[in-house]
């Protein structure tokens, strides 16, 4: 995980807007053909901030660790001992959480925003929400093959 950020390996950050891409595409094909009503398809609540603080404490511990959730499993299993520090890691700061929940529970509950999906955000329909994720994931991709060309081209590898 850590090398994406360094822009040395984007094959994990590649598969993730590949399955991003893919599955949307999927369901904006079935919702068009009125396979699927996209108002019946479960969407958790949105809580705004706790999510932002959420994440950014959740990345910075992938970053520094090199690992992410599933591949940590994957690592646990062949025996990296960093991958089992991390579990124990992610384990450890999920007992801490629920530790202190009653204390943070007014934050955690905090900016409430319902269903918030990327077509009330832009004033649109669903068909406006899956052309931003096109738009935001070949943009996305475009920008990181560029940081990582940049950089192996500084590195003398291009």
């Amino acid at each position: 995980i850590a090398s994406v950020f360094y822009f040395r390996n984007l094959r994990v950050s590649h598969t993730m807007i590949a399955t991003i891409l893919t599955t949307s595409t999927w369901m904006i094909i079935a919702i068009y053909l009125g396979w699927v009503d996209f108002n019946k398809v479960f969407i958790p609540s949105t809580y705004l901030m706790p999510y932002v603080v959420g994440g950014a404490l959740f990345g910075i511990g992938m970053v520094m660790s090199g690992w992410c959730p599933g591949t940590a499993v994957a690592g646990i299993a062949t025996g990296k001992v960093d991958a089992a520090v991390f579990g124990l890691g992610l384990l450890a700061g999920m007992l801490f959480y629920f530790g202190i929940y009653d204390y943070i529970a007014d934050f955690a509950n905090s900016t409430y925003a319902a269903r918030f999906t990327l077509d009330k955000l832009l004033g649109g329909d669903v068909y406006t929400s899956y052309f931003a994720t096109v738009v935001l994931c070949l943009g996305l991709m475009m920008f990181m093959i560029y940081m990582k060309r940049l950089r192996d081209k500084k590195e003398g590898d291009y």
